[in-house]
């Protein structure tokens, strides 16, 4: 019933029938009727997906610098 309504109120605001449908899905998933990532779960992916790259370039300039500081320091002596 509730989601009947919130259909109408929906297609009021014409928003088309694709949008309404991925809401209505992601709606079932967050109450648990559907299986899949929750909303929250979906943000956290999203909030990853900037990160990581970001975690992989700051390694690889680290691999860099510590390449040419050891080099810049010569050979060890024991």
């Amino acid at each position: 019933m509730l989601l009947a309504k919130w259909w109408l109120r929906s297609a009021a605001l014409a928003l088309s029938r694709y949008c309404r449908r991925r809401w209505v899905i992601q709606a079932q998933v967050n109450a648990g009727v559907k299986e899949g990532p929750n909303s929250s779960e979906l943000d956290e992916i999203k909030r990853l997906r900037v990160e990581v790259p970001d975690r992989e370039e700051s390694n690889e300039i680290l691999k860099q610098a510590s390449i040419f500081f050891a080099w810049e320091s010569g050979p060890r002596r024991r």
